[in-house]
């Protein structure tokens, strides 16, 4: 079908209910398709020119007016007609472009769409779209990813407030005498351990100086609504450093010192490289790792076995509350388990003559001479050493560990080998 020539005499003007001009809209179109699609609308009998149609639009509803351009519209998105011009409601012009294969006369192509075909070229190779960034935006780019990954903008500071470790950007420095409310963080019940600065338990960590602090988000917002921080140590939660006595035990003897038992604890040990077919005397205490698994117990059956007021625990519950299995090869050498596993005779009479004096819950015990003695005075227990397994099945372990991303030790190994 060939492109309509347009009537240049033809002076009158029909229009749409919105003002477009149906012979702008419609003069590619012949007159029998546009019969056509009018007579589904309203009723197109005698009409023989275009004339006569374009004023049988012109009288109709806005409704019907709407359809038939709509219709019109969608017969040449789907290209009934090789040329399938529209006019959006916007009023913006679109075309579809013939394919290669179609031959096509430019004689018969109206002049003003090859004008929009330019205009749309030029639009297109305007657009930023899939262009290559310039090398100044690529160079900002990195420049923004390194201001927000370097080691200041990582660097981590403490919450004077809630002892809370947080990024330095996540905190707020105040001077202590313009922190909001600060009666909020004065503890109700004092302690003589207590860090006090201008009447606030604070954290000294998060403590600059001695005239500011930094305070996290948090904290902040709360103190702004004139409330106590839900995770401040000022709000019960401040339990002081631990004392000397007690900070440097051994998991056995904090076993022996305790009253209750809610865990048992289950140590596999294996050689620090991976493969290894037998056990370097030389790593024994620096070059082992393991993983602890821990398993609720029945307090009834402890409770039968153990005395709540006399300490320390008979040496004998460390067998039932410790169990130690060494993963590897079968060459095990004598007396190989660490230093985690010690006794100290002296350490444990002196936490327990702490906790009797400092904490209300030992302050009824009675520390056993008889069972001290019975403690080595720095060696691993006898318990501990006739109860610990050995085990040569590797698999399974380390398929315990085997994840995405391997250990850093694994990739020390690695490079040590490649050497």
């Amino acid at each position: 079908m060939m492109f309509r020539k347009r009537n240049r005499d033809d002076t009158q003007t029909f229009t749409f209910f919105d003002g477009q001009d149906m012979h702008e809209a419609f003069f590619e179109y012949s007159v029998a398709n546009l019969k056509s699609t009018c007579q589904r609308s309203i009723p197109t009998i005698g009409m023989t020119s275009r004339t006569d149609l374009y004023k049988l639009i012109e009288g109709a509803s806005t409704l019907i007016q709407t359809q038939i351009r709509e219709r019109i519209v969608e017969c040449m998105r789907k290209g009934k007609r090789r040329e399938t011009r529209r006019t959006t409601p916007l009023g913006i012009d679109q075309y579809h472009i013939p394919s290669a294969s179609q031959e096509v006369d430019q004689q018969e192509i109206p002049s003003s769409i090859i004008r929009n075909l330019e205009h749309t070229i030029d639009d297109l190779s305007e657009n930023s779209f899939m262009k290559a960034p310039s090398k100044q935006a690529i160079e900002s780019s990195i420049g923004e990813f390194i201001d927000r990954t370097c080691n200041s903008a990582l660097a981590v500071g403490i919450c004077a407030a809630c002892a809370r470790e947080t990024t330095i950007g996540d905190l707020t420095h105040y001077r202590l005498d313009l922190i909001p409310n600060p009666l909020r963080l004065q503890p109700e019940v004092p302690h003589p351990a207590h860090d006090i600065f201008r009447g606030m338990l604070l954290h000294p960590a998060g403590v600059t100086d001695t005239e500011s602090a930094n305070m996290c988000k948090e904290c902040v917002r709360a103190l702004k609504s004139d409330k106590i921080p839900s995770f401040s140590l000022a709000n019960g939660l401040w339990i002081g450093d631990t004392p000397h006595e007690l900070a440097f035990l051994t998991l056995p003897e904090r076993l022996l010192i305790a009253k209750y038992f809610p865990a048992a604890y289950i140590i596999k040990l294996y050689p620090k490289k991976k493969g290894a077919r037998q056990w370097d005397k030389r790593q024994m205490y620096s070059g082992l790792r393991g993983n602890v698994s821990t398993f609720q117990l029945d307090q009834g059956q402890i409770a039968s076995m153990i005395d709540g007021t006399i300490l320390p625990q008979d040496a004998k519950v460390l067998a039932a509350t410790i169990g130690i299995t060494f993963v590897g090869p079968k060459n095990l050498p004598d007396k190989c388990l660490p230093d985690i596993f010690k006794v100290r005779r002296t350490r444990v009479q002196r936490a327990l003559e702490w906790l009797k004096e400092n904490n209300s819950l030992f302050s009824n015990i009675t520390i056993s001479a008889s069972r001290l003695a019975e403690l080595p005075e720095d060696d691993i227990p006898y318990e501990l050493r006739v109860t610990t397994k050995h085990s040569t099945d590797v698999n399974k372990l380390y398929a315990e560990q085997e994840g995405y991303v391997p250990s850093q030790d694994v990739c020390d190994d690695m490079a040590d080998e490649s050497m």
